[in-house]
């Protein structure tokens, strides 16, 4: 209940603010991309274009899979010193993940930053960074309708150079604060 009050408050407060800068390619240092992939295309259904992957075990960059009523397929990893309002601090470089997120279900529903998670080969986790424009999974307009397919970043804060084997885990909240089987997706 708290996600559907307070994220159309933030939407609504970033949005007054303006888009202070963006995460356009241009911005983006250093791109990885899905085989097959050239970031920012149009949404494809989840079913389409890949085999479903078992939620249970880890995927790959482009690979789909599917948990908790989510289609989800990561197309492009980047770094970048700015991304979406967001600029690296001295000593640090901003991981940018842009994906493709379906609903699955048959009803609308809310995602936010809290269902997912960037770790790295030594387990060490780095934190989402608020970000502004609704390409940004801070500010996607909330809720995503039943069958809706959009293409989301969500930004991390890591330390330069990039840490290897980054991984990220997806697992979105059900009903009653039940979790989803998680998805981790190899980043590297």
């Amino acid at each position: 209940m708290v996600r559907t009050v307070v994220l159309p408050v933030l939407i609504a407060v970033v949005g007054l603010a303006g888009v202070a800068g963006g995460c356009g390619r241009g911005d983006l240092e250093a791109v990885k991309e899905a085989p097959g992939q050239t970031g920012s295309q149009e949404p494809t259904a989840a079913g389409g274009g890949g085999a479903v992957v078992d939620p249970a075990r880890d995927v790959a960059l482009g690979e789909l899979a599917e948990t908790g009523g989510w289609g989800i397929r990561v197309v492009t990893v980047a770094d970048a010193k700015s991304a979406g309002g967001a600029t690296a601090s001295d000593g640090r470089i901003l991981v940018v993940v842009e994906f493709e997120l379906t609903n699955t279900a048959a009803q609308p529903r809310h995602i936010g930053q809290v269902d997912f998670r960037l770790t790295d080969a030594g387990s060490a986790e780095y934190r989402a960074v608020p970000t502004i424009g609704e390409e940004f999974i801070f500010n996607t307009p909330q809720p995503i309708e039943a069958g809706e397919t959009r293409n989301i970043r969500i930004v991390y804060d890591t330390p330069s150079p990039v840490p290897s084997g980054l991984v990220l885990r997806f697992q979105p909240f059900l009903q009653a604060g039940a979790m989803a089987d998680p998805v981790e997706v190899r980043l590297d």
